[in-house]
């Protein structure tokens, strides 16, 4: 019997002692993994690149408000090529066209067009944006991932979700645009036109290899003075998913006989892009 409680007194010790050693690994606070889930993701070559900007909490009679597109972006912004669709009401809103647009950037030249017309040169302040309402800014799809990178100050673990088929932790993040300055152009463009929305808060989702597969922020439009572009408020919602890290970007530039007409400035390609700017 004293052999019995002996033992029992020993394995009891035993688990004690494990659990306190396993309870003294505590586990990374939530800003630290988002933090490192941005630098591993940024730290690759290029990944695919899915965007959805769009104007949420409107009245239905306005319609749907946005613009989405799927391509591939090198993280060192020396190569894009981007395809979106223009919805017909942000179009008839801003004066765009709508339907299919193509980006294509090389690092050094970048070209855009609309639906099967000519392709058109964009001048150097186009690719690297402008200011106001350009809240992705020039032609890097990826200027969203570096905004959120460089800015976030707060993160709270919220839940699990599947991205593509990917199992994730969704985190709730706080903005802070002021982190950021011109060394971050395009993603400096970003937060100079937030400033104004501070806080700004966003979602990041993060998989099980540590790495960022979506993210989004937005602003509530209603926040500015008579009620933001449309007078009605809304909330500016832009969202992005990573997806097939290191597969090589192929911009695909196209030849001189398909090239038309004069460099677009940062003003010119926002209106080609929907009155949204890229």
């Amino acid at each position: 019997m004293r052999r019995f409680v002996a033992a029992v007194v020993v394995l009891v010790l035993g688990i004690a002692v494990l659990v306190s050693t396993r309870g003294g690994d505590e586990p990374p606070e939530a800003l630290a993994i988002v933090e490192a889930a941005f630098a591993a993701t940024g730290a690759r070559d290029s990944t695919g690149v899915g965007l959805l900007v769009r104007i949420e909490d409107l009245p239905p009679e306005l319609g749907a408000l946005g613009i989405a597109g799927e391509g591939r972006a090198a993280f060192d912004g020396e190569g894009a090529s981007l395809t979106l669709e223009v919805t017909e009401a942000m179009a008839e809103l801003t004066g765009a066209e709508p339907g299919r647009v193509e980006l294509v950037d090389d690092g050094e030249n970048a070209f855009v067009r609309q639906g099967d017309g000519p392709w058109r040169p964009i001048a150097p302040d186009g690719r690297t944006g402008g200011t106001g309402v350009d809240l992705i800014a020039g032609t890097d799809p990826l200027a969203g991932f570096s905004f959120m990178a460089a800015a976030v100050v707060e993160a709270t673990e919220e839940a699990t979700d599947l991205v593509r088929g990917r199992q994730t932790t969704r985190y709730e993040v706080r903005l802070d645009p002021a982190r950021l300055d011109g060394d971050h152009r395009p993603a400096a463009s970003i937060a100079a036109a937030l400033e104004g929305f501070v806080p700004v808060f966003g979602l990041v989702w993060v998989d099980e290899d540590g790495f960022v597969v979506r993210a989004r922020y937005d602003a509530d439009l209603a926040r500015l003075s008579g009620g933001g572009p449309l007078g009605v408020g809304g909330r500016f919602v832009s969202e992005f998913e990573l997806f097939d890290l290191d597969t090589p970007v192929r911009p695909g530039l196209p030849a001189p006989a398909e090239v038309e007409g004069s460099p677009l400035d940062a003003t010119e390609l926002e209106l080609v892009l929907g009155g949204i700017g890229l």
